[in-house]
């Protein structure tokens, strides 16, 4: 009662964690929308994994960018090159798309390069907008969020790059290798190697040098990235930890109750009340049956001893109605062929000869046998003897196609009685069905560990 009882709270309590998780995300996410953040949600069907055909409207190559959705996906045409200004030369973009593919095999970030006129708000809206790119297309990988985002606005001669958060996290690591300089690793290799590219308006060198330094920089440090997520995807992971915990504990307890009848000792014949294990039974106390279920190890056997005084009392003082192998010596004192059966102390000596337990046992006179079946025995109970000595094997007479039935013969013995019997039944025909794995990725970055600069 006590196990049943801790089981049920466990599933109640995680089920209403998980259901305040869920809401506390769905809470903390309005709030950012509301306050003009967008934090990446994963979801396999978003709008840079899968870009629908006309989802974006066409741009001219001087419009301003407004919005995140104004941007077209790279994916739509299998690269990770989004130009709306046609400024990259094509073969920049084949080496920035081998080399973004390269790093997301290795390591399931995302490398993304943007191209975009002007953002509406100048120069000073640029760091926001790819903060906001960022977590709108999820970038990364779900789990690491190493993903990068590379955004050159040409009118406003802006360059910012944007890194994940599980990137951020690397802020004592190898990815801030010059932290105790006045610029971080990111912010010194652009301005060294890609900006001066920038102002000489190379943007094809420039992409490309800023795109190798960080495939280069990802890879590495790839090993050292762990698991981290933004505040509405650590909530919606507490929830599915919480559910999944519910469901554990539903199932620990759906199983405990429907095996208790079998964990469960007899019931004394005397009182009514659940016998307590004694001590494994020996081989000369059980039924020829259950003999042969612990030769074929089909079943653990257990005897067990009524834990009411009086009716131990009451059996222990009673002359046996079978002949006794034992001696006077072994009796004790006043009769009792229980050593101890009726005084406080734990320790129980069990004097019985093993006729006397057999017949004990079979009426449930404050004796019993407890039966428990092995998992894995491939033996099962006998519909004749009652005992798990009998076997069952399955040959198949015809294959079942996706035309016709097929048909199994099931043949069973008893090893114990000798029944023996046949059963033939029919299998459903085939049927065809389609299934897949999906697995994508999805990031998160806070928007403080990315760098940029004016050229």
């Amino acid at each position: 009662r006590l196990a049943a009882t801790a089981l049920a709270i466990a599933v109640l309590a995680s089920a209403f964690a998980g259901r305040g998780a869920y809401r506390q995300a769905d809470a903390l996410q309005t709030r950012q929308e509301q306050g003009g953040q967008y934090e990446y949600s994963y979801d396999r069907n978003t709008h840079f994994r899968h870009p629908r055909p006309g989802a974006v409207s066409a741009r001219h190559a001087h419009d301003r960018v407004s919005s995140v959705r104004d941007v077209p996906s790279p994916r739509f045409r299998g690269g990770w090159v989004s130009d709306m200004v046609g400024i990259l030369d094509p073969f920049s973009v084949g080496k920035i798309n081998h080399m973004s593919s390269s790093v997301r095999r290795q390591t399931g970030g995302e490398i993304v390069v943007v191209i975009v006129p002007s953002i509406q708000g100048g120069k000073a809206a640029v760091r926001p907008f790819a903060t906001k790119l960022f977590n709108h297309w999820g970038l990364g990988d779900r789990y690491k969020n190493n993903g990068a985002l590379v955004l050159i606005s040409v009118e406003d001669r802006r360059l910012e790059v944007e890194i994940g958060e599980g990137l951020n996290m690397l802020n004592r690591g190898p990815w801030f290798e010059h932290r105790w300089a006045k610029k971080p690793w990111l912010q010194n290799t652009l301005d060294e190697k890609v900006l001066p590219q920038l102002r000489q308006d190379k943007y094809s060198a420039g992409a490309v040098t800023a795109t190798s330094a960080l495939c280069a920089k990802v890879i590495e440090v790839d090993g050292e990235v762990k698991p981290v997520g933004g505040p509405v995807a650590r909530w919606r992971q507490v929830g599915f930890a919480s559910y999944a915990a519910s469901i554990g504990s539903a199932y620990a307890f759906l199983s405990f109750i429907f095996a208790l009848p079998f964990w469960q000792a007899p019931r004394c014949s005397s009182c009514g009340r659940r016998m307590a294990a004694l001590r494994d039974a020996l081989e000369a106390e059980l039924l020829p049956g259950q003999r042969a279920e612990l030769e074929l190890a089909s079943a653990s056997h257990t005897l067990c001893i009524c834990r009411s005084p009086t009716c131990r009392k009451a059996w222990a003082e009673r002359p046996s109605r079978v002949q006794s192998s034992l001696a006077e010596a072994e009796v004790g004192q006043g009769g009792r062929r229980l050593a101890g059966i009726t005084s406080s102390a734990p320790r129980l000596e069990m004097r019985l000869a093993p006729d006397e337990v057999i017949e004990r046992a079979a009426s449930l006179d404050c004796l019993g046998i407890q039966t428990v079946a092995r998992s894995r025995s491939p033996y099962h109970k006998c519909r004749s003897c009652g005992f798990r000595t009998a076997r069952t094997v399955q040959t198949t007479l015809r294959p079942a196609t996706y035309a016709h039935p097929g048909k199994v013969s099931e043949v069973t013995d008893c090893f114990f009685c000798d029944e023996s019997y046949l059963t033939v039944r029919s299998l459903p025909r085939l049927t065809s069905s389609s299934s897949g794995s999906y697995s994508d990725g999805g990031g998160y970055s806070d928007g403080g560990g990315g760098a940029g600069g004016d050229f």
